[in-house]
């Protein structure tokens, strides 16, 4: 037992970052997040990513009847700006629709503990931990520290990992080949013709032309969702020259392996 000021019976549906007090006992941050309008892109694998986590979300009862662990994890894959925050930040909204809890990983370990302490007060409250740029994460703390989570000996139910990463390619084969790990590994492509069409209009506000509109799309061919973002921002909020930023947005695209693009929902068979 602990001497405590003030308690609570639940934790409030919202983002959370974990840590370690003087103590070490672990605690639990609430986040303000400030997102861009979210836009739902055609054509992008956001959908599908979404609807398959959701299908998890309801089918409790049915990993209980197996006597499975009713865990999931999903790592986004893509090159830089494709939209992979986009997705995280789509499911996050959605879920604290649901009353659920949102934790961002910081540490690995710290993440255990907060996990079981999350259980040992609301058993049945649904969780997704968010571990963006895990091949960073693995740089920085181990990929032990990082497995001992995923499926070590302190596993707990109702969990959602979703994580991302720039570089697939790089992660062992014993992270992205072991479905206990991660069930689900999708790439994120960059948006197609459809869908920079449905986020430039949305975001113009009818600031452009049809024909605008239209010379927009194809300028932008090959651009990903973060540029689409800085084109509109450029243009619309800091009055910059259309030309100049377009051509400024392909020299800093040409970084990107963009013969590695592919549009829409790419999962691996490895």
């Amino acid at each position: 037992f602990q001497a405590s000021s003030k308690t609570v019976q639940s934790l409030p549906n919202g983002v959370y970052l974990t840590g370690l007090d003087d103590n070490g006992e672990v605690i639990f941050l609430k986040q303000k997040v400030v997102t861009d309008n979210l836009i739902d892109l055609p054509d992008n694998a956001g959908s599908t990513v979404i609807n398959s986590v959701e299908k998890f979300w309801e089918s409790k009862s049915k990993f209980e009847d197996l006597k499975q662990v009713y865990k999931r994890g999903v790592l986004l894959y893509g090159l830089s700006g494709s939209g992979k925050t986009c997705i995280i930040m789509q499911l996050i909204n959605k879920f604290i629709e649901r009353n659920g809890i949102v934790l961002y990983l910081s540490r690995p370990d710290v993440m255990v503990v907060a996990l079981r302490a999350i259980r040992d007060i609301e058993p049945d409250r649904h969780v997704i931990v968010i571990i963006e740029d895990i091949d960073e994460v693995i740089t920085q703390f181990g990929e032990h520290s990082l497995l001992a989570l995923l499926d070590g000996e302190y596993q707990v139910s109702d969990v959602t990992f979703l994580a991302s990463t720039n570089h697939q390619n790089t992660l062992e084969k014993r992270i992205v080949n072991r479905p206990s790990r991660f069930d689900d590994i999708i790439k994120i492509g960059m948006p197609s013709e459809n869908a920079r069409r449905v986020y430039l209009e949305t975001t113009a506000q009818g600031k452009l032309s049809r024909e605008e509109l239209e010379k927009w799309i194809l300028d932008t061919k090959g651009l990903s969702v973060a540029h689409l973002r800085e084109l509109c921002v450029s243009v619309f909020c800091l009055d910059r020259e259309y030309v100049e930023t377009v051509e400024r947005l392909h020299k800093m695209g040409k970084s990107l392996d963009t013969r590695d693009v592919k549009i829409g929902l790419v999962r691996e068979t490895k």
